[in-house]
């Protein structure tokens, strides 16, 4: 990403996905809006559609054991 101000990194950054969102929804007239706010900011590379995040965490809870109350539960029962 080239911004010549680095203070404007997250702002570009929030733009950028904001603008994905809009493209996933038709909003072509938002999308523009958007684009007038990253030049506005110093964006000056192509537009890319922001990846969207990896697979979830794993599960770190077994099914044998759902119905345990959790420590924290048992002990706010006791207080």
């Amino acid at each position: 990403m080239t911004v010549e101000n680095p203070a404007n990194e997250n702002m570009i950054a929030g733009l950028l996905r904001e603008r994905a969102v809009y493209v996933a929804a038709g909003h072509a007239d938002r999308v523009v809006q958007v684009d007038e706010q990253l030049a506005y900011y110093g964006h000056t590379e192509a537009v890319e559609v922001p990846k969207g995040r990896t697979a979830g965490g794993k599960q770190t809870a077994d099914a044998s054991n759902a119905d345990a109350p959790s420590p924290q539960r048992a002990a706010r029962r006791r207080a």
